[in-house]
């Protein structure tokens, strides 16, 4: 029972009376590293359960259920870049209350676990079980009329005069718990003068308070006082030490990319500074976790990891100063854009993803760099780690450029061998080649496009077969032009010719380009025949061929592809009725066709 709504509700049912044994709800507790004691989902269940039923466990299954809670909640569950502080705030409150709710309901604690209930109580003495239950719940809203609202609340105002605010920024933040909060970052936000003249006279006595610098840095990245933080900050940060440094780089690197949006000066501050984070020990990975594991998106964890930063930084700041075709790169931003390229450094793989996502301006303003630095690791055989990361980095947001399709002509076409590995920037490549196919793009072959697509999986053909519709949609007033010039050859000569492929899908894409075909519609379905078969979920099919009036212009045709696509499906709409209807004032004879017959049977069940 993995489910959390059912296992809230076993839960509950053993936290009443005569339910559940004692011994089975304890086994739901400490199986799996005692998942379910720990998880937000059942919070209330389990709260309840051991304040109700914690009193009938035998000695022997307290004990478990004790060492269970004293071991805590599990590390791997939360993000490796949690602050270390809150985490073990965060530890110490999770088993007081567990022990807290055990006592709550007379339960008699062991030695140690007393021991350690008492010890924690004494360290963190405004801890105290809610009278109204608040504790056992996720969230709890509290409108300003609430008795408990006001008394949940610990705020720590932050002075508003210099010196004042000089001595309490000394003092040493407050181990994190629930109910703490001070007003230092709505100072930053309110008096951006005032914050950074205090944070000043606390650097000139080398007083570098980090978890100060963090939260400040965070709400200077806010778009509203960016630019201002950046004309007054920069030149102090720039005189932060590196071991400060080094505990607040991601808040450092996220602020230079917000700055790099808007920078009017200090542009060797800013590069400076980019030198200065890229230098210091980062670690490769980004630490981004999901159901325990690391969630291998390249693109998303470049965007959200300190080089990604860095680097988009320093394409911000390129782009500012509009490049143009040829142009070279910068000789300050040059040094900067080949260290990423260098697959000797792990960390700087994130760097050379953005690099990736911007191969096409790189290749126009500075293509002998880009052919000796970046297009290599487009090189399945010769990177084969390095070219998965860059490649969804360019489909992030791809486009054609014919001169680029022809220089990486070989990585491109290869990259259809790698259709799986591309995750879910497997799309955006199977759809690029699919345009890249439409527009004929010179030195590449029909059979060059034939190769590539003919290697790849059924469901990147059905990633071709929805890219096709969407083109001949697109082309609108011209689509018949469009179907004829473009979508009909690519059928004839580069879609595979096996029917062992087909599916639901790619039959339900198909119907809707011979839809979108207009008058060529009869064409269309000569070349889609056999590619038909009956698909789940037909209605949107039918209504959008109804809306197009193909019944009453092509009936024959109309009949043919009815028959293929309709079979046993358990609903199907009204519009097939109205298109049967259609077909047979169009063409009288056909209601005598045993395809209609089977059709009309099925709309008047």
């Amino acid at each position: 029972m993995q489910y959390p709504t059912f296992k809230r509700l076993a839960l509950f049912a053993a936290s009443q009376d005569g339910c559940i044994a004692s011994e089975q709800w304890l086994e739901w507790l400490i199986v799996d590293d005692a998942r379910w004691l720990w998880a937000t989902d059942t919070h209330r269940e389990v709260m309840r359960l051991l304040v109700l039923q914690g009193n009938r466990l035998s000695s022997e299954a307290s004990t478990k259920l004790e060492i269970a809670i004293l071991a805590g909640p599990p590390r791997e569950k939360f993000q490796d870049n949690t602050e270390p502080e809150w985490w073990q705030s965060h530890v110490d409150y999770s088993i007081w209350l567990r022990l807290a709710k055990l006592r709550a309901g007379s339960s008699n604690l062991s030695t140690t676990a007393l021991s350690h209930f008492t010890e924690l109580s004494k360290k963190n003495p405004k801890w105290k079980l809610s009278d109204d239950e608040r504790d056992e719940f996720t969230h709890w809203m509290s409108g300003t009329d609430d008795p408990d609202y006001e008394e949940s609340r610990d705020i720590d105002i932050a002075p508003r005069n210099r010196r004042e605010l000089v001595k309490w920024l000394k003092r040493p933040l407050p181990e994190r718990h629930p109910f703490y909060e001070d007003t230092w970052q709505d100072t930053c936000r309110a008096s951006l003068s005032l914050s950074l003249v205090a944070l000043c006279v606390l650097a000139q006595e080398r007083i570098w308070p980090p978890g100060r610098w963090r939260q400040a840095l965070q709400v200077w990245s806010e778009d509203k006082v960016t630019l201002r933080s950046w004309r007054y900050a920069a030149p102090l940060v720039q005189t932060m030490p590196d071991d400060v440094l080094q505990e607040i780089i991601p808040n450092v690197a996220l602020w230079l990319e917000k700055v790099s949006k808007f920078i009017d000066r200090h542009e060797d501050i800013l590069l400076d500074m980019c030198r200065r984070v890229l230098e210091l020990p980062l670690e490769s990975d980004s630490n981004i976790m999901m159901d325990g594991k690391s969630i291998n998106r390249p693109v998303f964890e470049a965007i959200n990891h300190s080089v990604g930063h860095v680097t988009q930084a320093l394409l911000n700041l390129w782009f500012k100063r509009k490049p143009n075709d040829n142009d070279t790169l910068p000789m300050d931003l040059k040094p900067f854009f080949t260290q990423f390229c260098d697959t000797t450094i792990g960390q700087f793989r994130h760097g050379r993803v953005l690099l990736a996502s911007q191969l096409i301006i790189l290749f126009r303003v500075d293509r002998p760099w880009t052919e000796q630095h970046l297009l290599p690791l487009f090189d399945w055989t010769a990177h084969p780690v390095e070219a998965r990361t860059v490649w969804e980095g360019f489909l992030w947001s791809p486009r054609l450029y014919r001169q680029l399709l022809i220089a990486f002509k070989t990585q491109f076409l290869d990259t259809a061998r790698h259709y799986s590995e591309l995750g879910e920037h497997g799309r955006q490549f199977v759809v690029f080649l699919t345009y890249a196919a439409l527009h004929q793009v010179e030195g590449y072959t029909l059979q060059d496009f034939q190769r590539a697509v003919g290697i790849l999986p059924k469901d990147g053909l059905q990633e071709i077969a929805k890219a096709l519709v969407q083109a001949l949609e697109g082309a609108e007033e011209q689509r018949e032009d469009y179907w004829k010039n473009r979508i009909k050859p690519f059928l004839e000569q580069i879609w595979p010719k096996s029917h062992n492929l087909v599916s639901n899908e790619i039959s339900k894409s198909l119907v809707l380009l011979s839809i979108a075909a207009g008058e060529e519609f009869p064409a269309a379905l000569s070349l889609i025949l056999n590619w038909l078969q009956p698909f789940e979920h037909p209605n949107y099919a039918l209504l959008r061929f109804h809306e197009s009036g193909l019944c009453n212009r092509f009936p024959n045709e109309t009949l043919q592809l009815l028959d293929k696509i309709i079979d046993d499906q358990p609903w199907i709409s009204p519009e097939l009725g109205k298109c049967l209807e259609a077909i047979s004032q169009i063409e009288p004879t056909l209601d005598k066709d045993r395809r209609y017959h089977r059709l009309s049977e099925h709309v008047r069940r």
